[in-house]
């Protein structure tokens, strides 16, 4: 019987490494295609809402528009979790897949309805089903990972959620001014046909295939962190999920709002739109780039310098400047805000044993979709209540960004890292 801890008997693992190197690529670029849904399915919200907002029939109102956008976040919300628990009982791949195909489906659904309150349900429908999904997303891609590059390797499959907010945004531009929304959700069920190569192609967690003492073609997973002290533990889970909650409110408020915002401020529909392109695109490559820097660094202090660069950026989005300094703040805001989150998540999947990795990582998933949910509605709620004051809504993203700088002090350190250190 082979040994699963061996290395040296297969050609596809890297014996410089403690894990398996051949099916790295595969499975970054496959959990990344599924994130780049994700990333479609956030970005083209905004777009949605600039129809919905001037649409005589529906007669929206910020609060209410907010509300639907959030309505996919609470299905994560309620997703994370149990993606997380059902993989560790059936395995990443089944759960992954499963979860897939049902947010596809929601959200072909949602470009037939004929009302907002149909339209929140399905919403909220497409969220269960990519919330499901991400735990085992995550926990794969950094099972897969070599621990030198985990931070890198996370960050570029990850990148998919700012390259299909980026396509969201590009696609919108075409379809916004005729007020054709349902368009942007067919294309957002198109990712649909990915199903059969995930099947085919997607390999299953090796800690599950160990657990379960079946073949595991040969691969390896990280060593558990022995000596994990549960308080520990518990201070990881609290700084992990309270920083990722501010994470994703400022990813998901932005997301949103940003298009209306600048709107508001004078700039027309393309542009405004255009610049949440640039917002993506700096987010998509900064994820690479933070991710490097992270590796080679130390994570907690660059997170802790790229939350702080957004503080700083966003202040500027208060003030009509001209748009050469808007289009740099918000490449800077794209970048701390999205980028900063991913490699913050990945770090979370990496810092627990592969054998529970993706039941914890799960419950911090689905926290933290309480930013997310809230993000998009306490922004319109602010909007709302101050009669279109857009410096009211930019002084809460600034706010929240230096506090996110401040709780990544408080992440304590993985296990593997603090015996590094010399006596």
């Amino acid at each position: 019987m082979t040994d699963i801890g061996s290395s040296s008997t297969d050609p596809r693992v890297d014996p410089g490494e403690t894990q398996p190197s051949a099916l790295t690529w595969p499975t970054i670029v496959l959990c990344g295609s599924v994130i780049c849904a994700e990333g479609y399915d956030m970005g083209v919200m905004g777009g949605v809402l600039l129809v919905l907002r001037r649409a005589s029939s529906f007669s929206a109102d910020p609060t209410t528009l907010g509300a639907i956008s959030s309505a996919a976040l609470i299905g994560m919300f309620v997703g994370s979790p149990l993606g997380g628990r059902l993989a560790r009982h059936f395995g990443g791949k089944p759960v992954l897949i499963g979860a897939f195909t049902l947010f596809c489906s929601a959200t072909l659904a949602s470009a037939w309805v004929a009302t907002l309150q149909a339209l929140a349900l399905w919403r909220a429908i497409a969220g269960l089903g990519m919330g499901a999904a991400l735990p085992c997303a995550a926990a794969l891609t950094t099972e897969y990972s070599p621990p030198r590059h985990a931070s890198r390797n996370y960050a570029i499959m990850y990148s998919g959620y700012s390259i299909g907010m980026l396509s969201a945004a590009l696609i919108a531009i075409p379809f916004v001014p005729s007020g054709n929304w349902h368009a942007l959700f067919l294309i957002g069920g198109a990712p649909c046909l990915l199903l059969p190569v995930l099947i085919t192609f997607l390999p299953e967690s090796p800690a599950f295939l160990l657990a379960r003492r079946a073949p595991s073609r040969g691969l390896q997973s990280s060593p558990a962190k022995e000596g994990l002290r549960p308080w520990h533990a518990l201070q990881a889970g609290f700084s992990f999920s309270a920083t990722l909650l501010i994470g994703l409110f400022l990813i998901y408020g932005l997301g949103t709002w940003l298009p209306t915002l600048l709107a508001m401020q004078g700039r027309g529909t393309g542009s405004s739109l255009r610049f949440l392109a640039m917002f993506s695109l700096a987010s998509a490559f900064g994820g690479i780039v933070c991710g490097w820097l992270a590796d080679r660094f130390g994570t907690r202090r660059v997170l802790f310098l790229s939350f702080l660069s957004g503080a700083l950026a966003t202040v500027f989005l208060r003030y009509p400047i001209s748009p050469g300094l808007t289009l740099a703040a918000v490449c800077v805001a794209g970048y701390a805000s999205v980028a900063s989150s991913l490699v913050l998540t990945g770090y979370a999947a990496s810092w627990f044993p592969p054998h529970s990795r993706a039941a914890a990582i799960g419950p911090i998933l689905g926290i933290a979709r309480l930013g997310a949910i809230g993000g998009p509605f306490i922004a319109g709620a602010i909007l709302q209540m101050t009669s279109g004051n857009i410096a009211r809504v930019v002084e809460c993203f600034a706010a929240l960004f230096a506090l996110s700088a401040c709780l990544c002090l408080f992440i304590p350190e993985p296990r593997q890292e603090r015996t590094k250190r010399p006596s």
